[in-house]
């Protein structure tokens, strides 16, 4: 599935529509970014203040979210439209506010923009991670960014 998946967009306009703070992080960003993997999941990491976290509850209670895995970083859920996780920190990048910092809005349908974070972010993220998820697909997230435009050489470790 990817951005264009109406389940994933379904997902990200409710989060939208209850003016949740985020920026979208993962796969389906790098696929708004030129990468042609699939991806099972959203992924958005928030803004952790008070305000933010009644918005995103009053948005997971819309979904229908079932929480099925807690860790340091954040949740991840079940929802009618398919897996989210909400993440307070990322490993290479930080939490929301480094990566709102180079973070560019993105339509996805008419009345659903995101933030979605930089190529160069998203790469970190997964450089970062260090799983060997992460290690095997890294070098084709590198080549179809640097190939699409949306990474530049510098950007490249």
């Amino acid at each position: 599935m990817s951005a264009t998946d109406p389940a994933h967009r379904a997902l990200l306009a409710t989060l939208v529509r209850h003016d949740v703070r985020f920026v979208l992080v993962g796969g389906v960003g790098l696929q708004l970014h030129g990468f042609s993997g699939a991806t099972r999941d959203v992924d958005v990491t928030v803004a952790t203040d008070e305000e933010n976290g009644r918005r995103l509850d009053a948005a997971l209670r819309a979904l229908g979210a079932d929480p099925f895995l807690t860790g340091e970083r954040g949740v991840a859920y079940r929802t009618r439209h398919g897996m989210l996780e909400v993440l307070r920190h990322t490993d290479g990048v930080g939490d929301f506010a480094a990566w709102a910092v180079d973070a560019r809005p993105r339509e996805l349908e008419r009345g659903v923009t995101v933030l979605v974070g930089s190529p160069a972010d998203l790469v970190r993220s997964k450089e970062g991670a260090d799983r060997p998820k992460d290690r095997d697909v890294l070098p084709q997230v590198r080549a179809e960014l640097l190939a699409s435009g949306a990474l530049r050489e510098e950007d490249v470790r």
